[in-house]
């Protein structure tokens, strides 16, 4: 860990507090399972907001359980609420998904060498992947009852 990472854990990190979703410890943003968990917003951001702002813009400091894919592509964006970062990586992975939208049907891969069937088929696979992920993410915006809270201080 870098020593700027560390120095904001020790000044931002009791902020946040760990959601826990209904699924276990799958990734919040698309359901494959977590490996880590996600700041949001990022630690590198809180040095430039108050805590003013944190309560005016009800901004929840949120340790969300994710898979290592969604909190790369994500890391320090300027999100602050977890639907930002939702729509984020829908866009993000259709972008991939559009990239990668070649498919070929069982018969054309069954006609090639083997080496390139392989490879064919992994595309395939990755291009499966960015679907799922684009459907958990669908699925998650339609349970905004899901996200994190922002509780008043009383």
């Amino acid at each position: 860990m870098k020593k700027n990472r560390r120095l904001q854990m020790a000044l931002y990190g009791p902020r946040y507090k760990r959601h826990f979703i209904d699924e276990g410890f799958y990734c919040f943003y698309c359901g494959d399972p977590a490996q880590c968990l996600d700041h949001l917003p990022s630690l590198s951001l809180m040095p430039d907001i108050s805590h003013d702002e944190l309560e005016k813009e009800k901004i929840v400091c949120s340790l969300l359980p994710v898979c290592d894919e969604c909190n790369f592509a994500s890391s320090a964006k300027k999100h602050f609420h977890p639907i930002d970062r939702l729509t984020f990586l829908e866009i993000h992975y259709e972008k991939h998904f559009k990239k990668m939208k070649s498919l070929w049907t069982a018969e054309e891969i069954d006609e090639l060498g083997p080496s390139l069937r392989e490879y064919v088929k992994a595309k395939q696979e990755k291009i499966n992947r960015y679907i799922d992920k684009i459907r958990g993410i669908q699925k998650r915006l339609a349970m905004p009852n899901t996200f994190p809270v922002y509780e008043e201080k009383q």
